[in-house]
């Protein structure tokens, strides 16, 4: 199996609305979207396009079906309105982090907008591992950061917790990112202070053995 029939069977989505440097995709079952913060890619040409989740919605398909509140449990509502749950569709935005063309991995945006309709997947463990080996990443998303749509440090924290979970948040990946994070604020000391210790805080519950002193 190559990597595109790979990730066509990895695929969740697709794009419904393209830019260089922000996407949206729709997800095709409408409870199976992506985590904030987390890496997917989509194909395109002879590249892979690499961005990350900063915002999910769920909402109705159609603009006359409003949801409304039946004091029932998802179950129950499974069991007596399965239908209503055929109206909802969730999508996400995203802003791209870099490509990779022939192998290599290029921090910045690519030639031409993402196809419409291409398919979306998740990134799966070598590709974090890949993407992540540089903390050049930083550098797109600052240069984003008005249309993220959502908190920069909020978001910032989703990564280090997907990086986390995905095994490949090491103490260098970790020292280059809060450096990088330092560099990109402008050295400002009290927001470093503030993000390193909800830095810590979440790691404390997630891997304190990746923690450091050399911040």
């Amino acid at each position: 199996m190559n990597k595109i029939q790979t990730h066509n069977k990895l695929s969740f989505a697709e794009i419904t609305q393209s830019s260089l440097a922000v996407w949206k995709g729709q997800c095709w079952e409408w409870n199976n979207p992506p985590t904030f913060g987390d890496v997917v890619t989509v194909h395109q040409n002879n590249y892979i396009v690499y961005g990350i989740v900063t915002t999910i919605q769920t909402e109705s398909l159609d603009p006359a079906r409003t949801p409304v509140a039946y004091k029932k449990t998802e179950e129950e509502l499974l069991h007596d309105q399965p239908q209503i749950f055929h109206f909802l569709k969730t999508t996400f935005q995203c802003v791209t982090i870099g490509y990779e063309q022939n192998g290599i991995i290029f921090y910045q945006l690519p030639i031409h907008p993402l196809k419409m309709h291409a398919f979306i997947a998740k990134a799966q463990a070598h590709e974090y591992e890949k993407i992540f080996t540089s903390d050049q990443f930083l550098h797109s998303i600052f240069n984003h950061s008005a249309q993220l749509g959502c908190s920069l440090d909020e978001l910032l924290l989703g990564i280090i917790k997907n990086l986390s979970e995905h095994s490949v948040l090491h103490k260098n990946v970790l020292t280059q990112f809060i450096e990088s994070f330092s560099l990109l604020n402008k050295n400002d000391y009290k927001k470093l202070k503030v993000f390193t210790g909800r830095v810590q805080y979440l790691l404390e519950k997630l891997n304190p053995t990746i923690l450091t002193t050399e911040w």
